[in-house]
């Protein structure tokens, strides 16, 4: 589902590397936790699988498509991001118009392609319910008509978090998922992500880039611990996060 090969990553407006020479993959199901202390370029990594940071060497795949401009729409429709800031995500005025807006704009840019006609009323009433469904799994469906800016933060999160799944993405990627979260909203995200499956049935495929590192043992079979630029080490979670020696020597 992933493949990340010899990636290297400078930040765009001052040229200073991030990342170099990464390489890891992600099949299928797996749950892989993305840790490693403040600035070992995290949220970077995400950022450029789904090419908003492009990288200054080696490639990205997802699902075997390769992660450039010309294919960037496929690659945006398979793999959903969900930013550490919900507020970064939220933009409509209510939680329903943000969560609506991924699946209408996107059945309105095929229709445009295909037949240059609006969206027609049965298939809108498709989509209002699609959204109404993902709303209702997060348990959030009360708050639909709520102002989003009103919300609290794990309801932010959450509608957040709604918002990408509705476009059914075969690759979920979160960044850090429990930051805003109080203690009871933590356990419920920790239920709901477990639970999530593709349309197909299968496990989501998910890397979840994360401080959180009993959270990353709650959820993830894999971490992959970022390090002086790189892919430090990589295996089981528990193997790693049981590591107090190589967690303190990574900043941990």
């Amino acid at each position: 589902m992933i493949k990340v090969t010899n990636l290297s990553l400078d930040y765009p407006a001052s040229g200073i590397s991030v990342l170099q020479n990464v390489n890891f993959s992600a099949g299928r199901g797996e749950r892989i936790a993305l840790i490693g202390a403040n600035g070992a370029g995290k949220s970077t990594l995400l950022l450029s699988l789904v090419g908003v940071v492009p990288p200054s060497a080696g490639g990205v795949e997802i699902n075997g498509i390769p992660v450039l401009p010309k294919n960037y729409p496929e690659v945006r429709r398979l793999a959903g991001l969900v930013f550490q800031n919900p507020d970064d995500q939220l933009f409509m005025p209510t939680l329903w118009e943000d969560v609506l807006f991924g699946p209408r704009n996107w059945a309105f840019s095929k229709q445009k392609h295909k037949a240059r006609m609006p969206i027609d009323a049965g298939s809108m009433a498709n989509i209002e319910e699609k959204c109404l469904r993902q709303l209702e799994a997060l348990g959030i469906s009360a708050l639909k008509d709520r102002l989003s800016h009103k919300l609290s933060g794990g309801e932010k999160r959450l509608g957040a978090l709604a918002s990408v799944l509705v476009m059914e993405p075969a690759v979920l990627l979160l960044d850090e998922p429990t930051a805003f979260l109080d203690p009871k909203s933590r356990r419920r995200l920790i239920a709901i992500l477990r639970e999530l499956t593709c349309p197909d049935g299968s496990p989501q495929t998910m890397l979840v880039a994360t401080h959180d590192l009993d959270f990353a043992r709650a959820l993830c079979g894999r971490a992959i611990l970022l390090s002086g630029k790189t892919v430090h080490t990589c295996g089981p979670a528990s193997a790693i996060l049981d590591d107090g020696a190589l967690l303190e020597s990574c900043g941990l």
